[in-house]
């Protein structure tokens, strides 16, 4: 029931519907869907994509699906041209959701577990030849998107993900960052981890174990009951400028503070320290 002439991507999605796992859904340039456990296939959508795009690779392809877990009706779409499309009648009819996000690879659409009406993307700018590191949230089905990313270094984003406790994960070109809260404050997850690109990640949640798929690196786990997000709360913090920023070879940090005794701690951007340093003894570490 696939036409063999729609257009598929090399890593072409299929996803199950969380509530009936004889429902499969199959990504071409039109979304398809099986009632039958992959028996049988029906075209459920139009060409979501802006066609082809020419050239000898094939693009024009859906990237990513994602159905809802609290509405089996409710279905995400993403394209490699950048289009983000939503049905909320089970492929019925079809609205692009794309406005307000950039014009890159759509990695990951990921509908929440928790509201029926938000929605993440990731995106890459990978094929572009940028680093730009994009992760978008809508709480009206994509009527309106908020960038959430900006606390993270600029690379590109594969997926995310979410678990039990509303904690999000991204799986980056350099590792795996986590945020705790709404206000998404990336951090890195594990500085054990190599800096290598994470393609896909899934958390088994009996165990609350993350797994994290990266591109020739082999797969990585770790135990989410063993790692505390959020920063500590911090005392008598003075006041910091830190310039310019981001900062290559040399940077400046300029303090205001009647403390007796300051120290700087410097890190990049995977968590790891590069230097410390005593500013009341003037001694670096």
């Amino acid at each position: 029931g696939i036409a063999s002439g729609d257009r598929k991507n090399w890593d072409t999605p299929i996803a199950f519907d969380p509530a009936n796992n004889q429902t499969l859904y199959y990504g071409a340039n039109r979304l398809y869907k099986s009632t039958d456990a992959a028996g049988n296939w029906t075209a459920i959508s139009p060409d979501l994509t802006d066609g082809s795009g020419g050239g000898n690779n094939t693009f024009g392809t859906i990237t990513t699906i994602d159905v809802s877990p609290l509405d089996s009706d409710l279905i995400y779409a993403g394209t490699d041209d950048g289009n983000v499309w939503r049905t909320s009648n089970g492929g019925v009819t079809w609205a692009n959701i794309s406005v307000g996000i950039p014009n890159r690879w759509v990695t990951k659409v990921l509908a929440d577990r928790e509201n029926v009406n938000r929605v993440f993307v990731t995106l890459s700018g990978y094929r572009y030849g940028e680093d730009d590191g994009n992760v978008y949230r809508s709480s009206n089905r994509g009527a309106v998107w908020s960038a959430i990313g900006t606390t993270l270094p600029d690379i590109p984003i594969n997926d995310i993900v979410k678990d039990s406790n509303g904690n999000a994960y991204l799986a980056t070109d350099i590792g795996v960052f986590a945020a705790a809260t709404e206000a998404y404050n990336w951090e890195v997850l594990d500085v054990a981890m190599p800096a290598v690109v994470v393609n896909d990640m899934h958390i088994h949640e009996p165990s609350n174990t993350l797994y994290a798929a990266t591109y020739g690196r082999s797969i990585y786990s770790l135990d989410l009951n063993t790692i505390v997000l959020g920063a500590p709360e911090t005392t008598n913090v003075a006041t910091v400028e830190v310039f310019p920023n981001p900062a290559v070879d040399r940077v400046t940090v300029s303090l205001v503070d009647t403390a007796n005794q300051i120290e700087v701690t410097l890190y990049d951007a995977l968590g790891r320290m590069v230097m410390t340093y005593d500013i009341e003894n003037e001694k670096q570490f």
